[in-house]
């Protein structure tokens, strides 16, 4: 698992966008965030911590399509990533789960809000929200 991890890592620091859509597009952050709410403990061991240090990097590149889908499928309470398994069980919020020992999603949120009030006031202010901005970032 740590393994993979690494080189999950390895490819995150090439920063080519090429890779970050195939991440996103085949929602490869599901197993390693199942994998973080199976940890007993955050920060414990080898693999949380591996797992928040990736998120960290995520964070302090501003690698905006990756905060995106990290916030939107994985922090968001109301998602059905974070709040039911397959199987039916709960699933706590990454941030519930962090929060007490670590900020590093509360930063990846921040960053995707900061991120987004960018991307409004690029777009002249219009209404639309999200959408809307990322079609004027296509568009632009």
């Amino acid at each position: 698992k740590l393994a993979s991890l690494k080189l999950f890592r390895s490819v995150l620091s090439v920063k080519d966008e090429f890779y970050h859509r195939h991440i996103v597009q085949y929602n490869l952050f599901t197993p390693i965030f199942d994998l973080f709410r199976a940890m007993p403990l955050v920060g414990s061991n080898l693999l949380s911590s591996a797992i928040l240090e990736t998120c960290d990097f995520i964070c302090v590149e501003n690698i905006k399509s990756l905060i995106d889908c990290i916030v939107l499928k994985h922090l968001s309470k109301s998602t059905a990533a974070s709040s039911t398994t397959t199987d039916g069980k709960n699933n706590p919020s990454l941030e519930d789960i962090a929060n007490p020992h670590v900020d590093t999603f509360k930063q990846l949120r921040k960053a995707y809000d900061d991120n987004n009030n960018i991307k409004l006031e690029q777009g002249g202010g219009e209404g639309g929200g999200l959408l809307h901005s990322n079609l004027n970032v296509i568009n632009g």
